[in-house]
This record gives structure tokens, sequence and C-alpha cells, in this order.
């Protein structure tokens, strides 16, 4: 049945829970009796789990889910190598295993976003009546396509249009289904924060148990309002986490929701280092993705640095300064002096995330405007020096000798003469995937669409794949190694040796190892009694994940 839906994924889990009533170890042992319908024409247990293993992984292979047909694999090589002694078999295995490796390091895939369910009212099925899930949606569905699909399935429904609790439905005459799109929060374990970018994508979507909504909440006179009422000092961030009763994608797309919790809320410096965060990993994913290969991301790089540098015009990181006054300093708790010192140093890694993305960026001189590039790197200059006069000495992620200046100015091949500063547009694949032009404001809140990079569920590939999902329902793009450009004699120079990939790789290493900072977040302030207004679930479906969105009405609760 799975298979015939397409849920690839969730058979090739069904699979594996079969494959683990049998035994594997005698190869030599009979088939059970509740199994022979099943037996796929073998004639022992451990012929029957192998074929199974085996057709596991290509049910995940066509999921695309090549990391855990590549744990499938693994299982049969002590089978093949200590209790078949099979060297034939064992070595097709590991072709196989190089297959998927490759696709794992060279292909982009997109994401299946999360959506909160939950189910009041009498007339609902037994199963499903005032229970609370977590289903995983088609990959890159918008909240009105699911909305859809739930609603065409459970007909005569009626829709909770509001994010907030609403457990007051439980027991009441009809049906109700309050959906909302939630953000997967990654298990602090699942892989090393150096692992390469598209490796990082998977386990930042998959294996989930746990979820959360953001609900912005707007606070006029609080102490970190003292010196400046500005939209950064009254921004807090309401949190609400679900937990699922097993991880997510399983045999089934959805998983019952075990408990939810509602954490105090974000204060405005937590809120900031969140922001910041959010557009560093943006940036250095994208940077990262170009520097391996992929040159359909350097318009997007582009725009994504312009973004940052022209935003700090309209107010920026200076509104962060009243963070740092003695003022405020006095009156911190200790673990708010903590968070201070983190913004701190978010802020100085943000400077040499930036400086990393510009040295990408000059790394494809065929494909940028020198002109855009030059504007860049004089905005990126005053950018750091006023970084560092308020907050002091920034972080460079670059070794001696290494540059953000193109190479070599002069006869370079521009991927186009006219463009400016303000406005660049990549037209390096046939492949529209999208355009660079969108700003990437720290503090445009009121704007949450137009924050395109800041979306949590899409940082890496919502504003550029889901465009071309009209084209193309599975995007797949191989790495372009042979990209070349011309310096001032115009010969022909491979970008291996205008910009080394191994040291390349090195810098991304040592980017990605210094900008994971950690330190805890504010567990003191406590809410008292939420004013605030109802947010609208369609604007929930940007606001989760992104603090840019419209804010709500004071609590007096936040302190």
């Amino acid at each position: 049945m799975n298979v015939s839906s397409g849920c690839f994924v969730e058979a090739a889990l069904t699979l594996r829970r079969v494959a683990e009533l049998l035994d594997g170890e005698n190869p030599e042992a009979e088939i059970p009796d509740f199994l022979l319908d099943y037996s796929r024409g073998c004639t022992t247990a451990g012929g029957l789990k192998e074929a199974m293993f085996l057709e596991m992984a290509e049910h995940f292979d066509k999921g695309e889910h090549w990391e855990k047909a590549i744990a499938v694999l693994q299982e049969l090589i002590p089978y093949y190598e200590l209790v078949l002694i099979d060297y034939g078999k064992l070595a097709q295995l590991h072709r196989r295993l190089s297959e998927l490796y490759a696709k794992v390091n060279s292909t982009l895939r997109m994401e299946s976003c999360y959506f909160y369910v939950a189910f009041y009212g009498t007339g609902f099925p037994e199963y499903w009546t005032n229970r609370k899930f977590v289903f995983r949606g088609e990959k890159l569905e918008k909240l009105g396509d699911f909305k859809a699909r739930m609603m065409n399935k459970f007909y005569g429904a009626q829709t909770v249009d509001t994010i907030k609790n609403s457990d007051h439905l439980i027991g009441e005459e009809g049906r109700f289904l309050q959906i909302i799109p939630v953000t997967p929060i990654q298990a602090e374990s699942t892989l090393d924060s150096s692992a390469g970018v598209l490796l990082r994508w998977y386990y930042k979507h998959h294996d989930i148990t746990s979820f959360e909504l953001l609900r912005p909440l707007r606070c006029d006179d609080t102490k970190w309002t003292t010196l400046m009422n500005t939209e950064s000092t009254q921004l807090w961030i309401q949190r609400r986490v679900m937990t699922v009763a097993h991880p997510l994608p399983d045999i089934l797309n959805f998983a019952p929701v075990e408990f939810e919790e509602e954490p105090p809320a974000n204060n405005p410096v937590e809120v900031a280092i969140n922001r910041i965060e959010e557009v560093n990993a943006s940036l250095r994913e994208t940077a990262e993705l170009v520097a391996i290969g992929f040159t359909e991301y350097t318009g997007p790089l582009g725009g994504k640095i312009i973004g940052v540098l022209k935003a700090d015009v309209g107010g920026g990181v200076k509104s962060y300064e009243s963070f740092f006054s003695d003022e405020i300093s006095a009156l911190a708790t200790p673990e708010e002096a903590v968070s201070i010192k983190k913004l701190r140093k978010t802020l100085l890694n943000h400077v040499g995330i930036i400086e990393f993305c510009l040295y990408v960026h000059a790394a494809r001189p065929q494909l940028i405007s020198e002109v855009f590039h030059s504007s860049c790197v004089d905005l990126f200059l005053d950018y750091k020096r006023a970084i560092e006069t308020r907050f002091g000495k920034a972080f460079s992620f670059l070794p001696l000798g290494n540059t953000i200046y193109l190479p070599a100015s002069g006869n370079l091949v521009a991927a186009s003469n006219n463009l400016s500063a303000s406005s660049f547009t990549g037209t390096t694949s046939n492949t529209n995937l999208g355009g660079s032009n969108s700003s990437i404001s720290l503090e445009d809140a009121n704007d949450a669409k137009n924050n395109v990079f800041m979306r949590v569920s899409g940082t890496l590939l919502r504003s550029t794949a889901s465009k071309a999902r009209s084209s193309a329902a599975n995007v797949t793009l191989q790495r372009d190694k042979k990209s070349s450009h011309h310096d001032a004699a115009g010969t022909s120079v491979d970008f291996d040796k205008s910009r080394d990939i191994a040291e390349m790789a090195y810098i991304l290493r040592n980017v990605i190892r210094h900008t994971v900072v950690e330190s805890p977040m504010d567990d003191s302030t406590e809410t008292e009694g939420d004013s605030s207004e109802d947010i609208d679930i369609e604007d929930a479906e940007d606001a989760n994940g992104s603090v840019s969105t419209a804010l709500e009405p004071d609590d007096p609760g936040l302190t």
C-alpha cells in the first residue's frame, strides 16, 4: 500500500519491522509460518532477511533517504563477510554503498514540512477524537495544500484558525481541526556541526521527535526598553514545544503528540541572538554550496551578502547597542549577562562569516559583476568598522594570504555588466532557481514574506528549489566543476586553481567550528497572563522559525 501511494520511506520502515522478526545469524534457519506468504521466493530465514534488507535499501533510495539506505546495507557487510563468506556479494554491496555516498555528497533534496494537527469534537472516529498529532507533509507542501488534503479526508470538519491552545473545544459536538505548521528541532547529538552542508540538511529535517511553534509578543515597558524603545527591545518570543511518541518519518506519516510545554518566553537579547544566528547559518550554508561547486547559488549568495550589508543602513545591529549599556548590565540577571556576552560574540562572528562569504563570492569571478562585488566589499569594510567600533575586534576565518577581492580585475568575464549593488540576479543555470535580490534584514519584522532566507523550514532550499517545483518534482543539481574564468591576459583558469577546494574546505570547517556558539538561554523570566491578540494560521507558516512577524500587543507580564 505504501509503495503504490509513493510512500517509499514508510514502506522501507515497515519492512524493517518485519525483517527484525527473522533470524539472520543462521543462513539455513526456516522461515516462520506467519511469514511464508511474504517469502519473496526465498527458502530460508537468512535469505529472506537479506532480500528484505536489499528491498529496504531500494525503497530508501527512491525516497531519497540515502543515509538510511547506507545504514541498512552496512548491516549486510558482516553477514556477507562472516556468515555467507561471499566476497562477490560483498564487492557488489560496496559498489552500491559508493553510489549512495556519492548521492548524499552531490545532490540537493527538497524537505518535507511538518504540521501540528489537533482533532477536537465528538464527530471524529474514536482513534482521532480529541487527540493531537504531528504530520509529515509532502515535499515542499504549503500549509494551504496540506489543509485542503486534510479537509477532504475529514469531510465536514471546521478549521480552528488560531495558533493558541484550543482544548476548550474538547467534548464539543461536531468536528474541529486545528492545523499549524511547526518547525522540527534537531537532536543535539545527531551530527557533528562540521559535517558537510548536504548531510547536515538531512538530519535537520529527519529523525525528529520534537517540534516547536514560535509566537511573537510585544512589551513596551520592561528593563530592555529603558534606554531605547524599539522593535528589537520590545520583541519577545514565546515557544511551544511538542514531543511525539516516535521519530518522524516512521511507518506512518504522522505521530501522536505525547506532551506539550511552553518554556519561559525568550527575552529581546535571546531573540536578537536567534535572529543573527539564523542569518549566519543561511549565509554559511549558501557559501558552502558555492564552494563545493553548486554554481547556481552564486547569485543567491551575492543577494544575501548585499541584503545583510544594506540592512544595516536602516538600523541593523545598531538597534542592539542598548543591550551593552551600563544601565542594562546593572539590571541584568547572571543568566541574562551570559546571553549579552553571547550576543557580542555572535555579532563578531557575524562579521567573519560575511567576510568568508565574500571570499567564496570572489572565487567565481566569471559568474559575478565586478562592480557589484566591489561595492559589496566597500559596504563590508564600513560594516566591519562600525561593529568593531561598538563591540570589539571581529574574528577572521581566512588564513593569511587569502582575500575578499577579485583575483585579477580588468578583463574578467562577468555574469552581467549592468548589474548594480542594489540588484543582482543569478544567470548561471538553465533552471530558474530564484532571484537573489531578496534582502535579509535583521530588523524588518513586519515583512516576513521578504525574509525568505530566515524561514527555518526552508533555510537551504525554500527560496530556490520551490520555484523549480512546477518544472520538476525532483530537483537534482550535480556539481559543476568545469567552470572557468579568464585572467587579465585572457588565459582560461580553472576554479580549482583560483580558489583551491581543499583550502576552502579547511576554512569552512573553521567557520562552522567557531560559529556554533553555545550558551544557556535564560529560563528565569516568567510571563504572567497573555493579553496578546491571536495570530492568523496563514501568518504562522512564515512566522514559525523566524521572529520577523507582526508583533503582538503589550504583555504586562514580561519584565
